[in-house]
């Protein structure tokens, strides 16, 4: 079952475009890295999944438990 799913996210700041179309699904037990350079959204992206980020396009859904 998936924990968390993601679909077609894509976050822009004024004319800076973070990311475009992320989509992904992390099922339960999988582990996870995040590489990228500074700058290019990795922290944006996971307070989008947490949820602390509403200002964005696209779809999260989490297992609510």
């Amino acid at each position: 079952m998936s924990l968390i799913a993601a679909a077609k996210l894509s976050k822009t700041y004024g004319l800076r475009t973070l990311f475009d179309g992320v989509e992904f699904t992390l099922n339960e037990g999988c582990r996870v890295g995040l590489i990228g350079a500074n700058g290019s959204g990795k922290t944006t992206l996971f307070r989008i999944v947490l949820g602390a980020d509403e200002d964005h396009d696209g779809r999260v859904t989490r297992q609510r438990n």
